[in-house]
């Protein structure tokens, strides 16, 4: 939620002259395709969501989460950027 709030200031400083819009990296691990082991670790809503592991770097600090949880909190902030005042045509 920081990075969102980070944001906030340059977008509120440039208006309508640059928008950001926060973007989920996700990849989708159905039944069929997938192992039970790996839709259950790394994703949401059956394997529609999974996570997209970043670098090593982007992680430090959230050693503690699971990939599970960090999709969850993704798609949160994603949420939470829309709800209060994000565009609402993507």
């Amino acid at each position: 939620m920081s990075e969102i709030l980070e944001m906030y200031k340059y977008q509120y400083v440039l208006k309508s002259n640059a928008i950001f819009l926060p973007r989920v990296f996700t990849f989708e691990c159905q039944k069929d395709t997938c192992p039970d082991e790996i839709i259950e670790k790394h994703c949401i809503s059956g394997g529609f969501f999974c996570f997209m592991n970043p670098n090593e770097e982007r992680t430090k600090g959230y050693e503690h989460l699971t990939e599970r949880t960090l999709i969850e909190e993704n798609l949160k902030e994603r949420c939470v950027y829309e709800v209060l005042g994000g565009r609402e045509d993507e």
